[in-house]
Formats: C-alpha cells, structure tokens, sequence
C-alpha cells in the first residue's frame, strides 16, 4: 500500500523557474485530499520542490 497526497494538475510553466506550479488538492472541507492505494496502482513518480519565501538559512548546509 502507498500513502498519496493529491495535487492540482500542471496548468503552464511559471517563468521565474521554468517548473510547472501545482498546489495541494484541498477537499471541500478544507483537508487536503489523500488516499491510501495498493502500490501497484502507481504509474510515476514526481519530484516537488517547495516555493521558498526568501533565502535559505546557512545552517541547512
């Protein structure tokens, strides 16, 4: 079995980065969406990158 957190789907790459943007899928009530799947299930893989707010700290090096 595999946990999954669902996402958006790519809509246009952003132009600062060169990445697509993709936010978490948010469930009516305000969670996010979730799943838990038979791993079999899985086709691909996705790397995330997060949106950073401003410089990374020194000491995560």
């Amino acid at each position: 079995l595999a946990y999954v957190e669902w996402f958006t789907k790519f809509s246009h790459l952003d132009s600062s980065t060169g990445l697509y943007r993709v936010k978490p899928q948010i469930k009516s009530d305000g969670t996010r969406a979730v799943s838990v799947i038979p791993a079999s299930m899985i086709q691909r893989s996705v790397n995330l990158f997060p949106k950073w707010g401003g410089p990374v700290p020194a000491s995560w090096t």
